[in-house]
């Protein structure tokens, strides 16, 4: 990166990704998609938390990591949220 901005006349190099990809989450999709179904209409205190939903995801056998885990969540909540 460092080169490239030394050799060209440009001051700004940006990378965006269009897609996230889903690698780990994939064959666990729907799995996480009926724990958080099951959680959205129940009163805040009684909502499963990202982190309780990984574990949940760990004893069944998903081996990647919390991080993906709340995006995905989140990414799902804000689109049952419209």
């Amino acid at each position: 990166m460092v080169c490239k901005v030394l050799c060209s006349e440009a001051t700004e190099f940006r990378y965006e990704r269009e897609t996230l990809p889903l690698p780990r989450i994939g064959p666990w999709q729907s799995d996480l998609d009926s724990l958080l179904a099951a959680t959205e209409g129940k009163f805040r205190r009684e909502r499963l938390t990202p982190i309780r939903i990984f574990e949940e995801l760990r004893t069944c056998g998903y081996e990647g990591g919390y991080d993906a885990v709340r995006r995905y969540a989140r990414g799902w909540q804000r689109g049952h949220a419209r």
